[in-house]
């Protein structure tokens, strides 16, 4: 089953042990979940994620969005794209 994970809490952190995507906060664990299940996933302007779950994400070609409220922004990037270094800005209104 691919998952849309949606991480918006600010100080969270996101790496990768192995072939699980691990999520913490103040360096207590706050979930674990299997790389392959995760398809999309959504962060906040203020969460932190490692260099090695973002290649990860782009080899088997899941999607990673940053969302900034503050500036009424959403910013949809590719994994793919990440790489290439160009991305698309969508206007929320």
């Amino acid at each position: 089953m691919v998952e849309t994970i949606y991480v918006t809490t600010p100080g969270v952190s996101i790496h990768q042990d192995g072939g699980l995507l691990v999520l913490e906060q103040d360096h207590q664990v706050l979930k674990e979940l299997p790389m392959a299940t995760v398809g999309n996933l959504v962060l906040g302007r203020t969460v932190q994620i490692s260099t090695q779950v973002i290649f990860s994400l782009v080899k088997q070609g899941s999607l990673i969005q940053f969302v900034d409220h503050l500036i009424s922004q959403f910013f949809c990037v590719s994994a793919y794209a990440l790489l290439l270094n160009s991305y698309s800005c969508f206007p929320l209104s």
